[in-house]
């Protein structure tokens, strides 16, 4: 999960990276599906959640954190 949020802040600050990430929340498991066309009776997952975060994030060329 840390990799993949530090891979979506890069594609917005290029060189950002997470120096802490914290989970603040006990999980909650929500997924949502729905139904194959070929297959009623199986689901395709769309969606997936778990926890609440809080992370730090260290500015590109030593520009401290934010």
């Amino acid at each position: 999960m840390r990799d993949r949020i530090e891979e979506l802040l890069a594609q917005q600050v290029d060189g950002a990276k997470v120096e802490c990430l914290k989970i603040t929340d006990e999980p909650k498991f929500l997924t949502g599906g729905k139904p194959l066309a070929d297959d009623l009776v199986k689901a395709q997952v769309v969606r997936t959640g778990l926890a609440e975060f809080g992370l730090s994030v260290e500015r590109p060329n030593g520009g401290g954190t934010f």
